[in-house]
């Protein structure tokens, strides 16, 4: 959606963010750390969009289904249908 994240650290979302260049990561139940990271945003709301841009540029390139079923038939070692 081009939007910066603030996300956990947990697997499955930490891989989404570049920390400072499409978002920022915070330890798990860091309720402090979360209020803080949503202040700069609002501090900060010049840097919204460039680094919703980025969140994009790394949703395409990483997490393309196209992209991402072809590697996992790679890996697999079929070729794709």
């Amino acid at each position: 959606m081009g939007r910066p994240v603030i996300t956990t650290v947990a697997s499955g979302c930490k891989e989404t963010v570049k920390e400072g260049v499409n978002g920022f990561k915070i330890p798990i139940a860091t309720v402090d750390m979360l209020a803080e990271k949503m202040t700069w945003f609002i501090e900060n709301f010049n840097q919204i969009e460039s680094m919703g841009i980025e969140s994009r540029n790394m949703v395409e390139e990483k997490f393309d289904v196209r992209k991402v079923n072809a590697k996992m038939l790679d890996i697999i070692g079929r070729t794709q249908v």
